[in-house]
């Protein structure tokens, strides 16, 4: 078990060693999964404690807050994570998508809202080049914000792909 393996890491290694701060992450996620949410932010509030600019901590945390509805909370967590890494795709989507909430609970028109959403399909565009793994956002979206991704980036749906 990892609270096995972190017993023996800390006696050989101390806890500084990368393994370990590791370890603190990978039984928040065990313990996150098994629905014990305090469990799972004890150790990743561990974690952070001996590296805070932990990207995976962060969006962990961000979850479990988001999860629980506790939007607010949740991006204390995902805006430093986005500041630290920009490019971390699952943090992107969980950052955008808990402001769509946050916004969409505010009465945000949907116009705004929908706006959010482009936005990070368009910083998506560019990480992954082809676009591809938004494909479920972009089937989403409604059909004018569809047409104008594709004029945006010149490229055109076919059969679900791009090209």
């Amino acid at each position: 078990s990892y609270e096995k393996a972190l017993a023996i890491d800390l006696k050989v290694y101390g806890d500084q060693h990368p393994d370990v701060t590791g370890l603190y992450n990978n039984l928040g996620t065990a313990w996150n999964s098994l629905g014990k949410n305090q469990k799972a932010i004890d150790y990743y509030e561990k974690e952070l404690q001996l590296n805070e600019n932990s990207i995976k901590t962060l969006n962990n945390l961000g979850i479990i807050y988001k999860q629980s509805g506790d939007l607010e909370s949740a991006l204390k967590f995902f805006i430093p994570a986005y500041s630290i890494n920009q490019c971390y795709l699952a943090l992107l989507g969980n950052l955008t998508s808990t402001l769509v909430s946050i916004a969409s609970q505010a009465g945000s028109p949907k116009s705004e809202i929908n706006g959010y959403i482009f936005k990070y399909l368009i910083i998506g565009y560019h990480i992954t080049g082809d676009g591809s793994i938004l494909k479920p956002l972009i089937q989403g979206l409604g059909q004018q914000l569809q047409t104008d991704f594709f004029r945006l980036f010149r490229v055109r749906a076919v059969n679900t792909r791009y090209q």
